[in-house]
């Protein structure tokens, strides 16, 4: 029975340490996974600084030619202007037509800038969603990782209390126990031989004291008896020739009466 029962307890020790076993390593993996996740978000969220720092300063250069185109243009309207009050026409014309070149090469730049505007505008949102989608990803798993780490916690108390309640925690428990109630019966069986002995190995005098005890109330009853006057004695002749056996017979007055 004894051997049936180690063995039942082994293979549960050993379906508990399976699965715990199991927790462990999703655990280990969860968090170097974290771990792997974090460290690539650190890295996206440089690589997305960066690029969003690009962005900006695209931008800027935009409006900066964008201004700049429209400053010369303004300029160029000036300078027509001044040529049709007849002061210096040809070169206010001349200046005219060289502030429209100008113009152009900043409208040409501003172009440049906002193609280079638009495609780093375009990376910092895709840059944007995959951060977010890893940041999600971690908060998933972090979370996972609290459940997995809870679970394993619940199998560990699930396995100690198992220990206790199978009673085998310790491999002598169940033997200890066995000797300590061997002990304990052989002491009980002592202490009944020794109970028989001590009401088989009586002295004569306590046989006599015994057989002797519950005569004494009839013993004073007699007495009483005899010093109320309740008792008769006769006198019976056996022989005549030999000598008189007085008896005593305790008769009872109401008896003598009937």
């Amino acid at each position: 029975m004894w051997s049936f029962v180690k063995r039942l307890w082994n293979i549960l020790v050993g379906n508990l340490h399976e699965v715990a076993d199991k927790f462990e390593q999703p655990i280990t993996m969860t968090k170097q996974g974290i771990r792997d996740l974090e460290a690539q978000l650190k890295e996206s969220l440089q690589s997305f600084a960066e690029v969003r720092a690009v962005a900006i300063r695209s931008k800027n250069e935009v409006n900066q030619a964008a201004q700049a185109a429209e400053d010369y243009k303004k300029k160029a309207m000036t300078l027509l202007h001044k040529a049709q009050k007849g002061q210096n026409s040809a070169e206010f014309e001349r200046l005219a037509a060289e502030a429209m070149a100008q113009r152009e090469q900043k409208l040409d730049l501003y172009k440049t800038h906002l193609a280079t505007q638009q495609k780093y505008e375009k990376m910092v949102a895709t840059m944007n969603g995959k951060i977010k989608r890893l940041k999600r990803e971690i908060s998933k798993w972090k979370s996972e990782l609290k459940s997995l780490e809870s679970r394993q916690k619940a199998a560990a108390a699930g396995m100690k209390i198992s220990k206790v309640m199978a009673g085998v925690d310790s491999g002598k428990t169940l033997e200890m126990l066995n000797k300590m109630k061997e002990r304990v019966e052989n002491d009980e069986a002592l202490a009944e031989a020794y109970g028989e002995m001590a009401t088989t190995t009586k002295s004569i005098d306590e046989e006599i004291n015994a057989a002797l005890e519950g005569h004494e109330g009839m013993d004073a009853l007699l007495a009483l008896k005899e010093e109320m006057g309740l008792l008769k004695k006769d006198v019976i002749d056996l022989k005549p020739e030999e000598d008189i056996i007085s008896i005593e017979i305790e008769r009872n007055n109401d008896l003598d009466a009937i």
